[in-house]
């Protein structure tokens, strides 16, 4: 807290060893996330506006467990690590680049929270400067985003309920009471359904970080356009599922 807007402070932190210390806490396997969640906000007082720190942060090596601790954290971790990254990627085109084409990565992961999570962290870069917007398009975030949006889900496409093993009856709507009841359905059922609620965060995720990509920019607007994002996102404004409709919308605006 002594860091957080207070450029004296950011100084004097970051000249006694604190930011080589605060990485060293982010990549060490057993310390506990909480930490690593503390670490994480120290990094991001310390980085912003400042640009001596966001330098010596990437020297240090702290923009790669800061990508990783997206994709491992829970929600508040990875709201730390989020905007640390965007922090030390203000106004530093090396860094933004770097952080882009990590995000990038973390996207394409084959583990859907994971891809959820980055879609996230790419949502928050995104709308925090321009630059960023233009470092994560030429990186293919635009592409990948477009086809996060489109991916299918079995909650919309009964058919693939009738081919599988689970049976069209037997998926339960997600309410309040069909999750009370959860425990005396059948397993199947239960990841069937978890497998539904997954694929529908991430296009609620991938929706949100086309909106902040396409957030008073041209360019990426039209190129949201050319990769079939505009007939997905208006899909999704039919959704069954509520959740997904303001960042549809909101791309769409």
């Amino acid at each position: 807290e002594l860091a957080r807007r207070y450029p004296a402070n950011q100084t004097a932190v970051a000249g006694k060893n604190a930011i080589r210390l605060l990485v060293d806490l982010l990549i060490t396997p057993e310390e506990e996330e909480a930490a690593k969640a503390a670490s994480a906000s120290a990094l991001w007082s310390l980085a912003a506006a400042h640009a001596e720190n966001q330098k010596l942060i990437a020297k240090e090596g702290g923009l790669e467990p800061l990508c990783e601790l997206i994709g491992v954290g829970n929600f508040d971790t990875q709201r730390e690590a989020a905007g640390a990254l965007a922090a030390i990627a203000l106004d530093n085109p090396a860094n933004v680049e770097t952080v882009a084409i990590m995000l990038i990565g973390l996207l394409k992961s084959k583990d859907l929270e994971t891809c959820a999570k980055a879609a996230l962290a790419i949502s928050r870069l995104a709308r925090s400067h321009t630059s960023n917007q233009v470092s994560i398009a030429n990186a293919g975030g635009i592409k990948t985003l477009v086809s996060m949006v489109s991916i299918e889900t079995q909650a919309e496409t009964p058919h693939l309920l009738r081919s599988g093993s689970v049976s069209e009856e037997a998926s339960v709507a997600e309410t309040p009471q069909s999750l009370r009841q959860e425990k005396s359905l059948p397993a199947e059922v239960v990841a069937h359904n978890k497998d539904i609620n997954v694929r529908v965060n991430l296009q609620k995720e991938a929706a949100s970080a086309l909106w902040s990509m396409a957030y008073f920019n041209q360019e990426n607007q039209k190129a949201i356009a050319s990769e079939g994002g505009v007939p997905s996102l208006i899909a999704l404004l039919s959704y069954q599922r509520t959740e997904v409709h303001r960042d549809a919308a909101g791309a769409l605006w």
